[in-house]
């Protein structure tokens, strides 16, 4: 049975095939010529299919807010080529990620929308969409050639459009980082040619409270893809598969792993300028990297950041806390970080509890952080309420965009997975 990666394939390919046809259009006039008898011009169907696919893949798939106007595409005329290319490009570095996000489960549920009456699964229902798409294409095609008088394309094969199967096939590999203190485990993923832009700056993955490198699952690889940049995730010492910690975690610990940890990431993997992407407590070691290191960091992503402790992170901490005292639950934390477990646990839970630490804030950070700043935070956040992103707005200097989702707990990247690729993508590629 066909899966999300190969569906997704399917639309990168005829994507791809789209953008050939734009491309082949003589001038910004052409599109918009209306032949005898035939309803349509060919720029119309392109907006068509642009709000086909944004309102039932991004959308409805994907959680990517859209707002279909559907009289609009049918009766807009005028937008240049370059105009058109830009609303194809865009579509082909979002629809197919969407698409290859979705788990077998989701595949096979039963969509809303209904086919000629019939409520079908998810997977069926892409599949039509992709009849939609190739039907269309046709048409634009035929438009072409007669209207503009063009010649017939050379389309692209699955092979030629080299799509980068939902990060399955991104190569990885792993490394020891020495350090004074101890040797840190890290992770590098490395989109395949031709996706790869080698110029581009990478992102380092910072894990949150309780994670590792292997907790990140699949993630880093669909950020590559979505990306097309080197990934680099590690775990911090006394997580996952790096040394143990030798002592206890300081109410500084967030600026020093910023100060002390990514230089030494740096030089190990030779990254002359890196996008941070934290993930709640890494968030805000992101966030204070982009502070420390300005000249090496052009932009940084928080998802579920805390800037300090709130009354509701404390009772999440607390909740957790008796959670792991139920039996089986300690055991997998330890199936992570093995022998370190109880000292991730404990660490985490006393640091945050400590009369110590309540004074902490990421303010002074955040007045530092010039480059362009994405924060993404759920709205059911369990360990977070919207007054994190909203205290990243107010302080951060430079540009900020937040990203509030909707019926989303603490783990965006999990929980949405394609809007938050797609949210990453468009950011960093501004």
């Amino acid at each position: 049975m066909i899966d999300a990666a190969e569906i997704a394939e399917l639309f990168y390919r005829d994507l791809t095939r789209l953008l050939q046809e734009v491309d082949s259009f003589p001038d910004d006039a052409a599109p918009w010529r209306v032949l005898p008898g035939i309803a349509n011009a060919a720029g119309n169907l392109v907006l068509h299919l642009e709000g086909n696919l944004r309102a039932y893949i991004g959308q409805e798939l994907g959680g990517i807010p859209f707002e279909r106007r559907r009289e609009l595409e049918f009766s807009t005329t005028g937008l240049g080529v370059a105009a058109l290319r830009a609303k194809v490009q865009d579509l082909r570095e979002t629809i197919p990620a969407v698409i290859a996000a979705l788990s077998d489960e989701l595949l096979a549920a039963i969509q809303r929308e209904e086919i000629s009456g019939k409520r079908v699964s998810t997977r069926q229902f892409l599949m039509h969409l992709y009849g939609h798409l190739s039907y269309h294409l046709g048409q634009i095609d035929s438009l072409r050639r007669i209207g503009a008088n063009g010649p017939p394309l050379a389309f692209v094969d699955l092979v030629q459009a080299n799509w980068p199967v939902s990060g399955r096939n991104v190569p990885s590999s792993q490394h020891r980082i020495g350090t004074p203190p101890g040797s840190l485990f890290a992770r590098r993923w490395t989109p395949p040619a031709p996706h790869h832009r080698p110029n581009l700056p990478a992102i380092l993955l910072f894990h949150d409270s309780l994670g590792c490198v292997a907790l990140w699952r699949d993630f880093p690889a669909h950020l590559a893809c979505a990306t097309v940049r080197t990934v680099v995730a590690y775990d911090r010492l006394g997580f996952g598969r790096s040394d143990p910690h030798p002592g206890s975690l300081s109410p500084a610990f967030i600026r020093e792993e910023a100060l002390e940890s990514v230089p030494k990431l740096c030089q190990a993997f030779g990254l002359e300028r890196i996008v941070p992407f934290g993930h709640s407590v890494g968030g805000a070691m992101a966030i204070a990297s982009a502070a420390q290191w300005p000249s090496l960091c052009p932009a940084v992503v928080a998802e579920s950041a805390q800037t300090f402790p709130e009354d509701v992170t404390l009772a999440g901490i607390r909740q957790a806390q008796v959670n792991f005292a139920r039996p089986g639950q300690f055991e997998r934390l330890a199936r992570y970080h093995g022998d370190k477990a109880r000292w991730v646990l404990d660490n985490w839970v006393e640091t945050w509890l400590s009369p110590s630490f309540a004074g902490w804030s990421l303010d002074d950070d955040l007045r530092r952080v010039l480059c362009p700043l994405l924060a993404i935070h759920g709205d059911r956040d369990e360990y977070g309420s919207p007054k994190h992103p909203e205290q990243i707005r107010r302080l951060a200097p430079g540009e900020s965009r937040i990203v509030l989702l909707e019926d989303c707990g603490h783990v965006p990247h999990r929980e949405h997975e394609a809007r938050v690729l797609s949210e990453v993508a468009r950011f960093l590629a501004r």
